[in-house]
Order: C-alpha cells, then structure tokens, then sequence
C-alpha cells in the first residue's frame, strides 16, 4: 500500500508540475503555420476538389459532411470547402501569432479537423499528427509566452506568468517516441530489414513511386546509388523501431546524477568534447536530416512540419530560450527534468 500511495504521490508531483512556456509556445507556432500555409497552398493544387467536394461538383466518391459542415446543416460543395478552409487558414495564422490563443488553437483544431474527416480516403498520418498536436495544445497554455496575448499580458502587468504545466510537452514527448516506434514494428516487409535478413532496398523503390517523387527517377542513372538507399533504408528502420531508446534517454536525463556508464553515454555520447550533446539531441538530429531528406525528395504533404511540432517539445524550455536569445521566464533554480 505503501509502494501505491509513492508511485501516487509521484505522479501527482509530475501533473503539477510547472515550467517555462517556450516549448510549448514554439510547438504553438509551428503547428498554427502549417495548417495555415498547407491550405493556402493546397487550394490551387486542385487535390481539395479530388479529396473533400461531393462528387455531384466534381469532386470525390465518399465525402459527407462532419463535425461543423453537419452542424452547420452544409454539405461539401466547393464554396463551403473553400469558406471551411479559409476559416481554418485564418484560425491557424492567429493561433501562430498568439492572439486569442485558446480560443483560436480550439477553432484551428475543429476546422482542420472538419476538413480532413470528411473523406476517410484522401488523408494521411500528417493530418493525424496535427490533430493530436492541437488537441495537447489547447490544453496547454502555450500562449503564455512568445505571443501577442502574452505581450498584452506584460503591458498591463510586467509581472505577469508565463509558466505553464509541464504535462503537455511530456505527453508530445510520448507521442513522438510512440510514433516512431510503432512505425517502425509495422514495417515487418523484407524490403526494410538490413542484410542478412532482409534486402534493405524499401527507399529505392519508394523513388521510383510516380504517385510520390518530385521528379522523374531513373533508376539506371541512379544505379550508383544504389547501396546509399540501402543504407537510408536500415537507417530509418533502426531510428524508427529505436523510438522507446528515447524514452530511456529521457530516463537517464532525468538521473543524471546517478552512477552508471550507460547512463554516462547517454548523457555524454561524444565524450568531454561536447558534454552537452546528449542521446537525445543526436537522436533528433538524425531524425531531422530524415524528414528532411523525404521532403526534398518526396511529396508527402505536411508531414515534415507535422513531425517538427514534436520536435518542439522535446527541446527544453532553457533550450528554446537560448536558442532564441531571450532570458528565462521562470526562476533558474525551478530545475527541468526533460
């Protein structure tokens, strides 16, 4: 009984927990103009008549009306489309800017949400990931800071908070971590796993996916290559399925203190050099390069931006505030402990 009320105790210690915004507040930014600018582009592109319009307009099979197109009593005809999406654009812009922020990370949630459920066949896991980005968010007090609603705030009172609750930067930390790991178990295809058990060769025939790449693939011309796709694809299956190792890191950030070389190595990986380059940040590295190599290389729509939102969180609050110059909105002795 007594081990119960310890792991409760802890774990209310750790939803009260409370911490500079600057995470969650770049989390905010980054998530707001991606919807915003992923609609802006979207509309000429003639994918929104293909993937949300009724078919009576020219439009796709299977569309309906959900969430606020049914509360409205509206169907999916272009011009409620095309008012949907400008809503949601506006929603999303304002909710980057900080202004209004609650109020507007709710509307960009609704309305990105509205669009992306009325065609369960036109979506992708990037519509999925800034549902749930915004949802956290909403709850998160991420305009605190680096807002206008904050800059407000601090006119009328120079003293005014802009600490928010710790949990929801942890549980983005736990989706990320989630997102990777369970991507990486489902790829139990040959074509992913490195030699000898599999052929390693997943990448080299996603280029030549015409539905996918942004430019012709030759793959006789890009023959030479061939074993620098293999190893992008072994890489990216062990990055994926080493997603809970970043739990782990997490763990041993958290302990630092403690003895143990594992724990050293991950803490310290490259040694004295750069004693402040832990696992974690190597393991954000990799994944950036990733995401951004996919981008360059493939048209997967917003899914780099989407991963990035994450990537937000998991910096910490002293890092975000000196990366971006500014002094920390919180006392140094409140410790961060992810």
């Amino acid at each position: 009984m007594k081990r119960v009320l310890r792991w409760w105790q802890g774990w209310v210690e750790l939803v009260s927990r409370r911490e500079d915004a600057a995470s969650l507040a770049m989390a905010r930014i980054v998530c707001g103009a991606t919807v915003a600018v992923h609609l802006i582009l979207l509309r000429p592109t003639g994918a929104v008549e293909q993937s949300w319009v009724h078919v009576n307009e020219g439009g796709a099979y299977g569309t309906s009306p959900a969430l606020v197109f049914g509360w409205l009593g509206w169907g999916t005809t272009a011009h409620h489309v095309d008012v949907m999406m400008a809503a949601a654009a506006v929603a999303g812009t304002l909710m980057a800017l900080g202004l209004f922020t609650r109020v507007t990370t709710v509307a960009t949630w609704l309305l990105w949400r509205s669009l992306t459920s009325t065609n369960g066949m036109s979506g992708g896991s990037s519509d999925d990931l800034l549902i749930n980005a915004l949802f956290i968010l909403m709850w998160s007090g991420c305009g605190r800071t680096l807002s206008v609603d904050a800059w407000l705030s601090r006119r009328r009172d120079p003293n005014a908070a802009t600490d928010a609750p710790a949990w929801p930067r942890y549980v983005m930390i736990f989706q990320l971590c989630t997102l990777y790991w369970t991507t990486g178990i489902q790829k139990i295809s040959n074509s992913w796993w490195p030699p000898p058990v599999g052929t390693a060769d997943a990448i080299w025939y996603i280029l030549q996916q015409v539905t996918w790449n942004r430019a012709p693939f030759d793959p006789y011309a890009w023959a030479p290559f061939y074993r620098v796709t293999q190893l992008m694809t072994a890489g990216t299956w062990l990055f994926e399925v080493g997603g809970l190792v970043l739990l782990l890191a997490y763990w041993y950030r958290h302990t630092r203190e403690r003895p143990g070389r594992v724990r050293r190595f991950f803490n310290a990986p490259l040694g004295k050099r750069l004693p402040n380059v832990d696992f974690r940040l190597l393991y954000l590295a990799f994944g950036f390069s990733m995401h951004f190599g996919i981008w360059v290389l493939m048209e997967v729509g917003p899914f780099f931006l989407a991963v990035l939102v994450f990537y937000c969180a998991v910096l910490t609050p002293a890092e975000w505030r000196a990366a971006l110059g500014a002094r920390p909105s919180l006392p140094a002795a409140r410790p961060e402990t992810a």
